[in-house]
This record gives structure tokens, sequence and C-alpha cells, in this order.
């Protein structure tokens, strides 16, 4: 992978990780990856491995789902009932 793909790469993943909310702490905690590792990628100095982006990649998938429960719970306590199914 040559630096600009590395560049892409980086910001991708700092793109992804703030939109679930998450710090390089917490994209450390859920892909068992040096947060000062994360932090070099995201920054295009190091290009993570295969099997680094395949951690990253399944780890914001699952935040993804959760945060995505998280809505539906949230909509469901003010609607009052569940959107999946509803009769208009």
């Amino acid at each position: 992978m040559d630096a600009a793909q590395n560049g892409t790469d980086g910001e991708n993943i700092r793109e992804l990780r703030k939109l679930l909310g998450w710090t390089q702490f917490d994209l450390s905690r859920a892909t068992d990856l040096d947060r000062s590792r994360l932090s070099l990628a995201e920054n295009g100095h190091v290009t993570l491995r295969p099997d680094e982006l395949r951690l990253i990649e399944e780890a914001v998938r699952l935040g993804t789902e959760q945060r995505s429960a998280q809505l539906e719970s949230l909509l469901i306590a003010v609607e009052g009932n569940p959107r999946k199914g509803q009769q208009p």
C-alpha cells in the first residue's frame, strides 16, 4: 500500500471512529490494537496490516450495530412502541 492510500485509510478510520463517538482509546480496547499504532495509522505514518484492518472493520461493524440498537431503544421509549412492523 502506498503512502497516499495509507493516508486515506487513516482518514477513513478516524472518520468512522468519530462517527461512533469513540476515542482512539475506545477503538484500541475494541480491537486490542495499541492506541499509539492507531494514532500513527490515522496520521498516515504507518500502514496497517490486513489483519489489523479486519479487526477495525469488525469493531466498527459491531459498534454501528450497537449504536443502531441504542437509537431504536430510544425511539421506542419516546414513541411508546416499536417501529418494526408498525402499521401507519
